[in-house]
C-alpha cells in the first residue's frame, strides 16, 4: 500500500506540474517496492510472508493480492502467487466483501472473468441465498444461523448494509462495460466493452 500510494502522490504531483516532488515519490515507489520484494519474497513457497522478522513465513491472500493488482513484482512471481495462493484452496478464503474486491480486481486484470464469475455467484449470491437485501461487513459460508450476524467478538456486531462490499457494480463496470478513464477525474476515457467479461460476468 505504501509503495501505491508513493506512485499515486507521483501522478498527482505531476497534475499540478510539481515535477520534484513526482521524482521524489516515484523514487520513494521504487524503493518500496524493491524493499518488498528483498525481504518479504519468500523462495520456497513462491509467494509473500505478511512477516518476514518472525520467522513463521505467514502467506496470507491479502499481501499477494496487491502485489498483482500493484504491480509489484517480476512476471515470473505473479504466476507463482496466482498458482501458490490465489488457487490454493489451503490458503485462508477472504470473508469480507471490501477486500474481496482487490482478488477479483487482480483476477480481472489477469483475465480470468470465470473466477470473477464463479466468486459473485457464490461470494455475494450467498448472501442473497440468506436473505441479504444488502451488502455485509463481512460473508463467511462456512458458519450457518445467527453465527452470520457476529463480528469483532459482538453476537450481533456486523453490519448488514455496508456500502464497501457493492464493489461487483466497479466491476462491471470497469471489465464488462469497459469505461475506464484516460485522464484524471474522467475528463476524457475510453468505452470499450468486453464480450469475454461480459459473457462471463
Amino acid at each position: 500500500l505504501l509503495s501505491h500510494t508513493y506512485s499515486a502522490m507521483s501522478s498527482c504531483a505531476m497534475l499540478v506540474n510539481d515535477t520534484r516532488m513526482a521524482e521524489h515519490c516515484r523514487e520513494r515507489a521504487e524503493y518500496v517496492k524493491n524493499k518488498i520484494n528483498e525481504l518479504y519474497w519468500d523462495e520456497e513457497k513462491g509467494a509473500f510472508v505478511d512477516d518476514y522478522t518472525s520467522g513463521r513465513r505467514n502467506v496470507t491472500r491479502h499481501a499477494n493480492i496487491f502485489a498483482l493488482l500493484f504491480n509489484l513484482t517480476t512476471e515470473e512471481r505473479k504466476e507463482s502467487i496466482i498458482k501458490n495462493v490465489i488457487y490454493n484452496k489451503e490458503i485462508a478464503p477472504i470473508t469480507t466483501p471490501y477486500f474481496e474486491f482487490y482478488e477479483l480486481d487482480a483476477m480481472c486484470t489477469i483475465g480470468d472473468f470465470k473466477y470473477v464469475t464463479d466468486m459473485l455467484d457464490s461470494y455475494w449470491g450467498g448472501m442473497l441465498d440468506l436473505g441479504a437485501t444488502s451488502i455485509w461487513e463481512e460473508f463467511d459460508p462456512r458458519q450457518s444461523g445467527i453465527e452470520h450476524y457476529s463480528m469483532y467478538g459482538d453476537k450481533y456486531g456486523k453490519s448488514l448494509c455496508h456500502a464497501w462490499g457493492a464493489s461487483p457494480i466497479y466491476l462491471l463496470g470497469k471489465y464488462a462495460l469497459g469505461v475506464r478513464p484516460t485522464s484524471a477525474g474522467y475528463e476524457t476515457f475510453d468505452v470499450i466493452p468486453s464480450l469475454m467479461a461480459y459473457n462471463s460476468i
